[in-house]
């Protein structure tokens, strides 16, 4: 319930009731209090627990009268809602033993219908006299809350469907990445079939037709074999832990990565040339960015079949690090170039499709992002950049 400030009818003028010790607050307070009272939040003096003054915004926020909370039975623990007592009883305490003179927070008041009001709560001591007093600003924000958890709300059904979208996609594009191979493994063993009734029955010789029997094996394994990868990157791809970050120069990291490219392709044609300016210490799982400098290193060799180059950066950032691979290929026109990070797209005849996203994975586990800039025949750029 939001604080009605539209009226312009006065504030009412609550009187301060007396201390327990039978002093009666400065005149200065009434006239404070009740000059704030005139900007329409909720006002009131408590001494321990105990109300000496509320004005009428504080107790319409909590539906009472004002004069029932200046009852001297009536304590402020009654306002507490039972999710926040532990936590109110904690700061109640600290502000009466003095250790917390001064107190900022949200909490939750439960009025005397049940309805249950978020508040945003200031308290602050009154020492002018020294008399022990706590002054407290009390704000109505169950509508701000209200939108808060709405917008909470509408953004995770809006992730849920994304995360449906995505995975509709996935499965799409896996039952066309499975279906190619079964129908090659479903023709070889058909034609092995009709080799081996020819052979039984004596319409072919053995020696005629070993060669095509030993063709749709090798088709068979090639088909199950395209369907062992396609399970064991799309398993890479769903469990992408990143568990062993410890602080790490990414250009030693890349210095290694491109030591393993190296080794496991002896007599590349492509000419990799390493621009390596030392960075500050980031968190990061070596072996997890290592799979992404290889898979991007990979990725812009095969867009260079005839040969070309590579260069391969790292620049320190003020708060990180960034990596930039370049290659001199054929680059990427736009329509792809919008669909390479996708689980499944891919232009490669015997490509898989998850390379690129497995490699944006990893830098969005890290906290980073990755950019791709390509020009058609001028070659493709990706930036990796991670911050500290």
């Amino acid at each position: 319930m939001e604080v009605d400030r539209s009226s312009d009818r006065p504030a009412q003028r609550i009187p301060i009731r007396r201390a327990s010790d039978g002093r009666q607050p400065p005149r200065f307070y009434d006239t404070l209090l009740n000059a704030l009272s005139a900007l329409g939040e909720g006002v009131a003096v408590l001494e321990g627990e105990s109300f000496l003054y509320a004005n009428e915004a504080f107790a319409r926020m909590v539906g009472y009268e004002p004069r029932d909370l200046l009852t001297p039975t009536f304590s402020v623990r009654q306002l507490f809602a039972p999710e926040n007592r532990e936590m109110m009883e904690e700061r109640l305490q600290r502000r009466l033993t003095g250790v917390a003179p001064e107190d900022r927070y949200e909490a939750i008041l439960v009025r005397r219908d049940g309805v249950r009001v978020h508040v945003e709560v200031s308290v602050r001591a009154l020492r002018m006299d020294q008399s022990g007093l706590r002054f407290a600003v009390v704000r109505d924000i169950t509508g701000r809350k209200r939108a808060q958890e709405e917008l909470t709300r509408i953004r995770k059904e809006v992730a849920e469907s994304e995360k449906l979208a995505a995975l509709g996609t996935l499965v799409s594009g896996l039952a066309h990445e499975v279906r190619t191979p079964l129908v090659y493994v479903q023709n070889s063993a058909h034609l092995l079939r009709q080799r081996v009734e020819r052979m039984a029955d004596g319409r072919e010789q053995a020696a005629e037709a070993l060669p095509k029997v030993d063709e749709c094996l090798r088709e068979i394994e090639e088909g199950v074999d395209r369907i062992n990868r396609l399970v064991r990157d799309l398993g890479r791809y769903t469990r992408l832990p990143v568990n062993d970050k410890i602080p790490s120069s990414l250009d030693g990291v890349v210095a290694d990565a491109i030591r393993l490219w190296r080794g496991a392709h002896p007599g590349s044609s492509v000419d990799l040339v390493e621009r390596l300016e030392p960075t500050p210490e980031v968190d990061l799982d070596r072996a997890k960015i290592q799979q992404v400098v290889l898979n991007l290193l990979q990725n812009a060799a095969e867009a260079m079949p005839g040969g070309g180059a590579i260069i391969v950066r790292t620049e320190a950032l003020p708060q990180g690090a960034r990596l930039v691979v370049a290659d001199s290929g054929s680059g990427i026109a736009p329509e792809v170039r919008e669909r390479i990070f996708d689980p499944l797209y891919s232009t490669k005849p015997e490509g898989m499709g998850l390379g690129l996203s497995i490699v944006r994975r990893i830098v969005e586990l890290h906290r980073g992002s990755i950019v791709c800039e390509s020009v058609p025949d001028a070659g493709t750029t990706f930036t990796v950049t991670l911050t500290a």
